[in-house]
């Protein structure tokens, strides 16, 4: 009997790695890869901190909403996650239903290191460190809730690969039975 392989959904906070991540565990594990914000912004013409400014949060929220709904695959893809888009619980529920969900941590600093190297989080546009803190802290307890927690902080790209590969091949059989008979 063939079960399809279940989705791999990587959540966390922006900075955390989870396109990198995600890119490469999916060509490991030889699944589709799909980077959420990079799939809006071509679908929109717009970058994300042009749609920040253009329209706001709440309104791009709605659109990652839409987006999510309407254009994931049912199985065998690795999804990037928008930073925001677990926050309905809704939304998170449906990941834990149809995937495994892995959530990358990493600590304020490292957040902030990484993301002052780009100009595509507008969430962290002008934010202080304490600014960062108190936003990670918000949604730590959502994060926490997926499958799998991992920390990326001041570990090697490879090495927080391997161990989500090793984590998603072990919860394989347990998760596919689960989203089998929901």
């Amino acid at each position: 009997m063939h079960t399809e392989t279940p989705n791999l959904y990587i959540i966390g906070f922006m900075g955390t790695g989870k396109t990198t991540i995600g890119f490469r565990v999916a060509r490991k594990l030889c699944m589709q890869f799909l980077d959420i914000d990079s799939a809006i912004e071509k679908q929109e013409g717009l970058s994300i901190r042009e749609l920040f400014k253009l329209a706001g949060e709440e309104h791009f929220r709605r659109i990652e909403s839409v987006f999510f709904e309407n254009n994931i695959p049912a199985h065998g893809t690795v999804v990037s996650c928008g930073g925001g888009l677990p926050i309905p619980e809704k939304i998170l529920a449906q990941l834990k239903s149809t995937g495994i969900v892995v959530s990358l941590f990493a600590s304020p600093e490292t957040i902030k290191t990484r993301t002052d190297r780009t100009d595509r989080r507008p969430v962290l546009d002008n934010k202080q460190m304490g600014d960062i803190e108190s936003l990670v802290s918000e949604r730590e307890e959502l994060y926490r809730q997926a499958n799998v927690c991992i920390s990326s902080h001041d570990r090697p790209i490879p090495d927080v690969v391997n161990h989500v590969v090793r984590l998603y091949k072990r919860m394989m059989t347990t998760t596919c039975a689960h989203i089998k008979s929901s």
